[in-house]
């Protein structure tokens, strides 16, 4: 299972990548004690249209992939530098027994401190309900919290918590992963 959702994901990180005509593309891993995550995204060069591919592994809970599209947008506020993202993406995860996939919305904001430029608040929320679940799915839900530090002009480091939940139609909620983690997000 885990050889045909990494070849899922390599294909749609392949078309991605072959059909970007960018202006600024990133690498966000994050590690936990049982998973590992990471996320490709690209900015489309005549509009504010986001395009990201990622992929969670947990060591006991499976495995999850995503493609979504968002539009993203700043303002400079009184206090610092925010920047936020809506929009949605397509979630299929798998694991020993189950399999599934979502369509889910949702979005991020992040906050720059200015008193402290180099330290930003970030927040992601998303969000399925059983009517755009499909398999053994019967709801989607994914929280995650971080703060994050500019260790140079194009890295930064992080650390945070996450809760990622998937409903199941027979089996109640499974937690995909939930708790601390640690990061590097690479600009280029």
């Amino acid at each position: 299972m885990l050889r045909k959702t990494t070849a899922t994901l390599s294909l749609s990180l392949s078309t991605l990548l072959v059909c970007n005509s960018a202006l600024s593309e990133s690498l966000d891993t994050s590690l936990s004690n049982d998973s590992v995550r990471l996320q490709y995204a690209t900015s489309l060069q005549r509009n504010d249209l986001n395009l990201s591919a990622d992929f969670l592994h947990h060591e006991d809970d499976g495995d999850l992939g995503g493609i979504g599209l968002f539009i993203n947008g700043g303002s400079k506020a009184a206090l610092g530098l925010r920047k936020g993202g809506v929009g949605g993406k397509f979630i299929y995860f798998n694991n020993s027994s189950t399999n599934g996939a979502a369509l889910a919305l949702g979005g991020f904001l992040r906050h720059t401190l200015a008193a402290a430029n180099l330290i930003s608040l970030r927040g992601d929320l998303y969000y399925a309900p059983g009517v755009v679940t499909f398999n053994d799915a019967d709801r989607y839900f994914e929280i995650s919290v971080r703060i994050e530090y500019k260790l140079m002009d194009r890295a930064d480091i992080f650390a945070g918590i996450r809760k990622l939940e998937i409903g199941l139609d027979k089996a109640g909620d499974a937690d995909v992963d939930k708790g601390a983690f640690a990061g590097l997000v690479m600009h280029f």
